[in-house]
């Protein structure tokens, strides 16, 4: 369990963070480029200094969590990442939400 751990800086890219407890974390600078975070709770974190392109986020919970819209962009996400309810209605964020899905179809 990683909840309350500073992992600010930390070079995590590719990492294997499936269902893991973020909450409380301090993520600031961490690179989680290319990391698995499937169904992690990531719920309230401060992601906006976190690089997160191409990490796999479908199912994780970023409920409450600051994360910008050009961040979410670029993961994978699908309809059930639960995202803060601002980006989540935002119509290229449903759009990356479908693109991810067909792909996942695909294989």
């Amino acid at each position: 369990m990683l909840r309350d751990a500073d992992l600010s800086d930390a070079d995590v890219r590719k990492a294997d963070l499936r269902f893991a407890d973020l909450r409380g974390a301090d993520l600031s600078g961490t690179d989680l480029r290319g990391a698995v975070l499937y169904r992690a709770k990531l719920a309230g974190l401060e992601l906006s200094e976190a690089h997160l392109d191409g990490a796999d986020l479908r199912g994780a919970d970023l409920t409450d969590a600051a994360v910008a819209r050009s961040q979410v962009l670029s993961i994978r996400i699908d309809a059930e990442t639960r995202l803060p309810p601002d980006i989540a209605r935002d119509p290229d964020v449903r759009a990356r939400i479908a693109q991810v899905e067909a792909e996942d179809d695909g294989f």
